[in-house]
C-alpha cells in the first residue's frame, strides 16, 4: 500500500478527500497521518516518510509552499489542494506533479493518482535497470541519465551529491556537477554502497573523501577543502561508516 499524508487546516475537507481515496482505489492507500498546520506536519513527514502528500497551498500563519521549504529535499510526491486555481505556476516550480481544485472532482482525483502509480511504476523499473545493468561489467561503475547524456561513472569520482526536492546535483573529483531529475533517496538507492554515507536530510558524501568531522558546528570537512552540513539525527551513520 501506499503511505499518504494530508495536509489541510480543514478537518471537513480532509475527511472527505480520504472518503474519495479510499472509494477510488479501495485498499491501495493508507492514510497514515492528517495534520492541521505546517509545524505538526513537517514532524510527520519526517517520522513517517509517505509515499504521498495532499497537500493545501492556503493555511493560516504557514502556507503549503513553507512546508515544502521547510523539507528542503524530499523523497515523495506532492499533489496541492486549493480553492484558488492562481497558485498553479507556483506550485509547478516547487515540483508538484498535480494539482487539484476545490471542491475536487472525483474523476480528477482518479487521473492524479493514476500518474502517481505510473510514475512509482517507472521509477522502480529504472532504479533495477540502472542497478542491474551496469553491474553486469563492473560494481563500480555507475549510469546517470540526463537530457542530452548518459553518464557513465566510477563511484569513486563521486564526491557528493546533494539533493534538492525532486533533483540532485552530482559533485565530481574533477570539479564537474551533474544534475539530474531524481530524488536523493533514488540516488541512494541506485549505487547501493556502502561507501555513501547520508549525513543530511539533503546529503550523500563518499567516505572515501572525508577528512574530518566538526562536532561542535556539526560540518564534514572534504579533501578537498569543502564543508557539508550534518545533522545531528543522521551523524551516527558517520560513526558506522568508521569502525
Amino acid at each position: 500500500m501506499y503511505k499518504v499524508v494530508l495536509v489541510d487546516d480543514e478537518t471537513h475537507a480532509q475527511d472527505l478527500l480520504s472518503k474519495m481515496i479510499h472509494h477510488v482505489f479501495p485498499g491501495k492507500y493508507d492514510i497514515i497521518a492528517t495534520c492541521h498546520s505546517v509545524d505538526e506536519a513537517v514532524e510527520k513527514i519526517r517520522n513517517e516518510e509517505p509515499d504521498l502528500l495532499f497537500l493545501d497551498v492556503n493555511m493560516p500563519q504557514k502556507n503549503g509552499f513553507d512546508l515544502l521549504d521547510e523539507l528542503g529535499s524530499f523523497d515523495f510526491e506532492v499533489i496541492f489542494t486549493t480553492a484558488h486555481d492562481d497558485h498553479a505556476i507556483r506550485a509547478i516550480k516547487h515540483d508538484a506533479f498535480y494539482y487539484l481544485l476545490k471542491p475536487i472532482e472525483i474523476l480528477e482525483l482518479k487521473s492524479a493518482l493514476i500518474k502517481f502509480e505510473t510514475r512509482q511504476e517507472e521509477a522502480a523499473m529504472s532504479s533495477k535497470l540502472d542497478q542491474v545493468i551496469p553491474q553486469k561489467k563492473d560494481n563500480n561503475l555507475v549510469k546517470f541519465t540526463t537530457l542530452e547524456f548518459e553518464h557513465f561513472l566510477h563511484k569513486d569520482e563521486i564526491l557528493y551529491i546533494k539533493g534538492e526536492k525532486n533533483y540532485s546535483y552530482i559533485y565530481l573529483e574533477n570539479a564537474k556537477t551533474i544534475l539530474i531529475s531524481k530524488n536523493l533517496k533514488s540516488i541512494e538507492e541506485q549505487l547501493a554502497d556502502e561507501r555513501f554515507i547520508r549525513v543530511h536530510q539533503s546529503f550523500l558524501v563518499n567516505g572515501k573523501f572525508i577528512d574530518k568531522y566538526d562536532k561542535k558546528n556539526n560540518f564534514l570537512h572534504l579533501k578537498n577543502e569543502e564543508k557539508i552540513s550534518v545533522s545531528i539525527r543522521m551523524r551516527t551513520n558517520i560513526f558506522k561508516y568508521f569502525e
